[in-house]
């Protein structure tokens, strides 16, 4: 194919929004788009290139495969290795041994399949996963292990019916994107087939480029405004998409379709075209790939050695780093292995299967040893111990996910008794579940389960989402309120929830350079529009209690759970690390950040009024201005109170529950059964 200058300035405008939107820099909420630039980038180029090696009789199997080999791993291989002895210095053993798994899926280009696998609302969090990125290799990959076969079988057998395929099959990926990204999110987002369309776009483009170009009226005026109009559609979603927007549905259309509108149209002489041919944007476009491999890494291991959200300047600086790493690698990796005459195709194949199979080993190593354990002492393992997920707990979740009814909400303590209380909340209160259960069960005390990530349990309210877990949140919510239900409850109702996440629509800033990741959460009142946000949340809350009061339970309302904005876990190791012991304030965060962020929210709790039958448990009282003067705590012990920067450990957990035990004891005997 033609060298285009502007296609290489188009790598620079896909990869830019990918390292400023991991950045975090505001504005570019919807740079992940740049990925879908890329796929379509990648599948006009090759396309093409297998069409002209077809037509002119040069097209093997092996010749394709060399060249991936080539483009691919010698880069990628280059970043691996750089990564393994900040991986081996920093990380705790859990997160050591995720990153081992994802060192073993890179390697054999399967990181997209483990990363839809381990996504969920407790998964360690994106900023974190050092590899994370190679998700977009895996898919590409797996792609192409397929459609070469399918444009031979299609050029010998049937070659007239080779666009009718690719529409067809770009047709169907597209259904099932649409589909998966409004009921299966991570699927959508990390697997071949919800991706293969955008793919499948740039190669019917270079498709019809291999056709006899029709004469086309007014081309120059066309392709002005179709270069525009990409450029506009593949910004817009960047600049206006977010973590929100169902994707990679209907709505990757636009930066997809704006790609290929950009290819297409951009030629020498447009606007857009003088613009993705400035020396600037092509020499990025150039290390483009190299930019790409290296900018997670540099950014995730950052994160995790400041322990805090590094500032713009800090970010801004290792931007730059990235760009230099990337020059380097472009310049003595890619060039080199690009040409035959420097590595031979042997060679490339033996290095490729050598360097592929070491990772993948290390990385079974990694998975095996859980995560080279045996290399920390007890109190770093005792401190990643606390980051131990509840198998009971994601249990109960998957079976309200598959039974969206109070009927299936899981059993606590001794199930022996009627059940004599439910717990009802969110992920905050699913973190009291274990210590609940086992103390439940020692006092001969039955209850209900009915937590669910995400799900604040309130009536009037539903999250502005349209996810599986929010759907699923408001079916729950709505078994839970149905009067049916409520007459059936058992005698107390425990409820828990990170109200203020809700109220304040952000997420927490401790002031001490603590900021949680992640994007804003709220919730759409039928009360809204009259009232205000807050005012109608607040009316929500309270219109809740009340319902259950006037049904004759007893509210046992918890407040807010102090958040520490910081991964407390890694925080402490980490300190631990570097001064070879933990003091009582190690990782604690400021009383006075707590009590300005929950104003609201205690007022709102507050305002529902005394009652006989509702008891209030307040967690800060608990443990913040207790082991340390003004402050929260974030470990007793030297064990950690919370598995990251807001969910409660068990440790964490046990002085709630031991409040809400206190009064549960004091409760008159169960008269219902179990529902």
């Amino acid at each position: 194919m033609i060298y285009r200058r502007e296609i290489d300035g188009l790598r620079a405008l896909a990869v830019l929004p990918v390292m400023l939107f991991h950045a975090g820099f505001s504005g570019f909420s919807g740079g992940f788009v740049g990925v879908d630039v890329f796929f379509v980038i990648s599948g006009y180029l090759i396309t093409g290139i297998l069409i002209n090696e077809q037509a002119n009789g040069t097209f093997t199997l092996t010749g394709f495969y060399e060249r991936r080999a080539r483009r691919i791993l010698p880069a990628l291989f280059v970043v691996l290795l750089a990564c393994l002895p900040f991986a081996w210095a920093w990380l705790l053993p859990s997160d050591l041994k995720a990153f081992a798994r994802s060192l073993a899926a890179a390697a054999i280009s399967l990181s997209n399949i483990l990363f839809w696998r381990e996504s969920g609302y407790f998964d360690t969090s994106s900023e974190l996963k050092p590899l994370l990125h190679t998700w977009s290799l895996g898919v590409e990959e797996q792609y192409y292990m397929v459609f070469p076969l399918l444009l031979l079988g299609l050029a010998r057998w049937r070659p007239h019916w080779t666009p009718h395929v690719l529409w067809a099959g770009a047709a169907l990926s597209l259904a099932l994107a649409q589909w998966a990204a409004l009921h299966q999110p991570s699927l959508a987002f990390y697997l071949l087939p919800t991706r293969g369309w955008e793919l499948l776009a740039g190669a019917l483009l270079a498709y019809y480029h291999s056709r006899p170009a029709p004469r086309i009226p007014h081309a120059a005026a066309l392709n002005q405004a179709g270069s525009l109009l990409g450029l506009a559609m593949v910004a817009y979603a960047v600049l206006r998409f977010d973590q929100h927007t169902p994707f990679p549905g209907v709505y990757a259309l636009l930066p997809t379709l704006g790609a290929v509108l950009m290819i297409a149209c951009a030629q020498p002489g447009t606007w857009v075209g003088c613009l993705l041919a400035t020396p600037l944007l092509v020499g990025i476009g150039l290390i483009s790939y190299s930019a790409y491999l290296w900018h997670q890494p540099v950014l995730a291991f950052a994160r995790y050695y400041l322990m805090t959200q590094p500032r713009p300047a800090v970010m801004a600086a290792l931007l730059l780093l990235i760009l230099g790493l990337a020059w380097l690698s472009w310049r003595y990796v890619e060039r080199p292995f690009r040409h035959k005459n420097g590595v031979s195709r042997r060679h490339i194949f033996i290095a490729s299967l050598v360097g592929c199979s070491g990772f993948f080993l290390l990385g079974l190593a990694g998975q095996l040893s859980q995560g080279f354990a045996w290399k920390f002492d007890a109190t770093v393992k005792a401190i990643d111990h606390s980051k131990t997920q509840s198998q009971k707990r994601e249990a109960c979740w998957a079976r309200l996910s598959r039974d969206r009814s109070f009927a299936h909400a899981c059993e606590l303590g001794d199930t022996r008794q009627a059940a004599s209380f439910v717990l009802f909340g969110d992920s905050h209160a699913g973190t009291l579940v274990d210590v609940l259960h086992q103390q439940a069960r020692a006092q001969g005390i039955h209850g209900l389960d009915y937590t669910f990530r995400s799900c604040i349990p309130v009536m009037g309210s539903q999250s502005t989402e349209r996810d599986e877990t929010s759907q699923t949140c408001q079916a729950l919510r709505q078994a839970f309120f149905d009067p049916a239900t409520l007459n059936t409850l058992p005698p107390t109702v425990i409820l828990a929830a990170r109200w203020t996440l809700a109220m304040e629509q952000q997420r927490s800033n401790n002031g001490e350079g603590g900021q949680e990741p992640g994007t804003s959460f709220s919730l759409h009142s039928a009360q809204t529009a009259t009232l205000g946000y807050q005012a109608a949340l607040a009316q929500d809350y309270a219109d809740s209690v009340q319902q259950l009061l006037r049904q004759g339970k007893t509210v046992i309302l918890v407040y807010p759970i102090p958040e520490m904005s910081w991964d407390v876990p890694n925080r402490l190791a980490r300190l631990y690390l570097r001064d070879g012991r933990l003091s009582v304030d190690s990782a604690s965060t400021s009383l006075a950040s707590f009590i300005q962020r929950n104003q609201r929210t205690y007022a709102a709790l507050d305002r529902i009024g005394t009652h006989p039958q509702l008891i209030r448990i307040k967690p800060a009282s608990l443990l913040c201005d207790t082991a340390v003067k003004g402050r929260c705590a974030a470990q007793l012990h030297g064990l950690p109170l919370y598995f990251d920067d807001d969910h409660l450990s068990d440790a964490g957990a046990i002085p709630v529950v031991n409040a809400i035990m206190t009064q549960l004891r004091q409760q008159p005997e169960a008269s219902t059964t179990a529902p």
